[in-house]
């Protein structure tokens, strides 16, 4: 049996890891990326939350780049794809 587990996208995992396999997946759009995530917490001042899920040995199964939102109305909130239409 396969274990798969969620975590924080850490260092040792690059970037292009992520990207590639949000290109390669058939739901995979720009609002998926590292670089849309890194876009949208600069310039909207959120905090990235990059979550990815992985076997053991390391191999991306699945990923979602949530932004940590504070709102002065409803404090803070994850939300998985801000500002994609």
């Amino acid at each position: 049996m396969n274990t798969i587990t969620t975590r924080l996208l850490p260092e040792s995992i690059a970037e292009y890891d992520w990207d590639d396999f949000v290109a390669a997946h058939p739901d995979g759009t720009l609002y998926h990326t590292r670089a849309w995530q890194r876009i949208a917490a600069r310039a909207f001042g959120h905090e990235p939350y990059p979550l990815f899920a992985h076997e053991p040995r390391g191999r991306i199964r699945g990923t979602l780049p949530p932004l940590r939102l504070q709102s002065p109305l409803f404090g803070p909130s994850m939300v998985p794809l801000p500002y994609a239409t």
